[in-house]
């Protein structure tokens, strides 16, 4: 059975052509950046699209990160979506469907990730629920998600409040210790910690979140596994 990914729908009329893209399917970052390339396609010259009234226009910039209220607004629907990934599983057996939207959820926050500014947002209680409900998903097309935005948090002051947040970082030890995740994956999860610990080491005591969480960076340093000499077998 052949599943569709993308609906593409052309209307043309005596000068003009309208083009309506919607994604039925697959991976929400694969679609948008068929879109970007569509786009730049069709309007090559002034990165212009027409309206309906034949007015050119610009795409809109993306929201700004400056202001903390716009800031948290334009990545609400990105935290909201983990969520709702699990709406079907809670009422039914997973399936295929139900791992696909989890790992899509999952890698959209990794995305966001890469931007030091969304650090905050994705500490706040809201998201932190969203990443340890991601983390205990035994699917590796999950789990890799989740590593990739564990791994690029964990390099951003102010990360250590995700970790400690939900029980995050014993759901970590788990999946580092136990069997249900891959060896390249538990290597990188354990790099991911050994990174926030060492940064949080150097930091006053004073200065991180408290007393009782930098005592469970360091017996976590003491439980994991030394990334660097588990890396060499994938290097």
């Amino acid at each position: 059975m052949v599943r569709r990914a993308l609906s593409l729908d052309i209307d043309s009329g005596s000068s003009q052509c309208a083009f309506e893209f919607q994604r039925v399917g697959g991976d929400c970052l694969a679609f948008n950046g068929l879109f970007r390339l569509v786009q730049q396609l069709l309007c090559p010259l002034k990165n212009e699209c027409v309206g309906d009234a034949g007015h050119s226009f610009s795409p809109p910039p993306p929201p700004p990160f400056e202001k903390a209220d716009s800031e948290f607004v334009s990545l609400l629907p990105l935290i909201d979506a983990a969520p709702r990934a699990f709406d079907v599983t809670e009422t039914s057996a997973q399936n295929a469907e139900d791992v696909t939207a989890q790992a899509e959820a999952a890698a959209a926050l990794a995305s966001v990730a890469e931007d030091e500014r969304a650090t905050a947002q994705l500490c706040s209680p809201r998201a932190c629920a969203a990443i340890r409900r991601l983390l205990q998903v035994n699917r590796f097309e999950v789990s890799c998600q989740v590593t990739r935005l564990l791994s690029k948090l964990a390099l951003f002051p102010g990360a250590e409040v995700c970790f400690f947040a939900e029980g995050i970082l014993h759901l970590i030890f788990d999946k580092v210790l136990g069997l249900s995740t891959g060896k390249l994956l538990q290597d990188q999860l354990a790099k991911a910690v050994y990174g926030l610990i060492s940064r949080t080491a150097k930091l006053p005591r004073q200065a991180t979140a408290s007393r009782d969480h930098h005592e469970v960076l360091r017996m976590a340093a003491m439980w994991l596994p030394d990334p660097a000499r588990a890396m060499k077998g994938h290097l």
